[in-house]
């Protein structure tokens, strides 16, 4: 599947940075299930930093883009008979 597949470029754009050192592989694969979370806070897992979990991204976007650490890839909720909010669909690294 491609990021745009209407070829055409997004109308608007949301962008959210943060300043951690980026997502590790486990990160990666908790964000690919669901209830995975990799939070743990006194022996319990958390979602989300503020309670909300990433799928909640999918009431805004169907192809959010996640650019972390050595990390570069996409969802589509509309790929794969709905199963692209799961599988990352890889990107190229972007140019320093």
């Amino acid at each position: 599947t491609s990021f745009w597949r209407s070829g055409a470029p997004p109308k608007a754009m949301l962008a959210v940075a943060h300043n951690e050192l980026g997502f590790r592989e486990e990160n990666v694969r908790a964000l690919c299930d669901i209830g995975q979370s990799t939070k743990v806070k006194g022996g319990k897992k958390f979602i989300g930093a503020k309670g909300i979990g990433f799928k909640s991204v999918f009431r805004v976007t169907p192809t959010p883009v996640v650019h972390s650490s050595r990390f570069h890839f996409h969802f589509d909720a509309n790929a794969l008979g709905g199963l692209g909010h799961l599988l990352p669909f890889p990107l190229p690294t972007p140019a320093s």
